[in-house]
């Protein structure tokens, strides 16, 4: 099912009052389902050299939409003769609060070469390092839906221009990724734009987007044309979801720059920006 960009913010009022009953109590972080141990799972192939991250199927729900998803994405990727592709997911309840498109994560989706199976590599935080740090992952698309902390059947599948596509794929196979992130970076849910040590994963995504565009592996230079291209509305949240975003692992609320200010790579900023020439919607949600 392919839609136009449609998201709607009927329930915001609900959901800022979950948001303040949740903030009485300790909350959790809003963890993903747990991956079972990838330790001794290691691709051997030099172009995909990143541990995998499966997860345990134990929830039939989550699995039936997980399969719905990913059905929709390899379909919609073979139908264009796609050869890389950004995918994005649903996030936490509070995400339609700043986002319209309520999703949070994302990453990029291409063909193995050696199977020809649709994998995924994306950015996480690390539950081992208090989600300080980041991880880079590969997944299949189904783990990566599979992953999803919600109920909604929405996911975006964008598509840069062809030529760009083989300049992604080629950097996919060369491993280059874990390359752009620097030595002493962090992981920051609110990661700063001009920040060339904090990440989320919607920006690292849009810096490797930048770094095959540009052939340059130049974090500070790739960044400062983000600066000059990437178009990032400055956010003031408001006060329940700033409560709520600093009582999370994952934010460093402290390296924002005014305080309090919000500019950050979000997925609806992704959507919107010219670095793709298709975007396809699938949405299955009742509102």
């Amino acid at each position: 099912m392919k839609n136009p960009y449609r998201f709607h913010k009927k329930g915001v009022w609900f959901v800022g009052l979950f948001l303040f009953t949740l903030t009485l109590t300790r909350l959790p972080g809003w963890t993903e389902p747990q991956a079972s141990s990838a330790n001794d799972s290691v691709l051997t192939a030099s172009y995909a050299a990143l541990p995998v991250k499966p997860y345990v199927w134990s929830n039939s729900r989550k699995l039936a939409l997980a399969e719905t998803l990913s059905h929709w994405v390899v379909e919609t990727l073979e139908r264009e003769n796609a050869r890389v592709g950004v995918l994005a997911r649903q996030g936490s309840v509070f995400t339609r609060l700043f986002d319209p498109t309520g999703m949070t994560h994302s990453g990029f989706v291409f063909q193995e070469p050696a199977t020809g199976e649709w994998i995924t590599y994306s950015l996480y935080s690390d539950p081992a390092n208090n989600r300080k740090t980041a991880l880079l992952w590969r997944q299949s698309i189904k783990d990566f839906f599979y992953g999803q902390i919600n109920d909604r059947k929405e996911a975006l599948l964008l598509l840069p221009p062809m030529d760009l596509q083989e300049r992604l794929l080629q950097r996919l196979r060369a491993n280059p990724f874990q390359s752009l992130l620097p030595v002493h970076h962090h992981y920051n849910l609110v990661a700063p734009l001009e920040s060339v040590l904090s990440f989320n994963c919607t920006k690292w995504v849009v810096l490797n987007l930048f770094a095959a565009r540009e052939n340059s592996d130049d974090v500070p230079a790739l960044i400062g044309r983000m600066r000059q291209e990437y178009a990032v509305k400055p956010l003031r949240p408001r006060f329940l979801v700033r409560l709520v975003l600093k009582r999370k692992p994952d934010v460093n609320w402290e390296e924002l720059n005014p305080p309090g200010t919000v500019q950050t790579v979000t997925v609806d900023s992704l959507y919107k920006a010219p670095l793709f020439e298709k975007r396809f919607l699938f949405s299955d949600s009742e509102d």
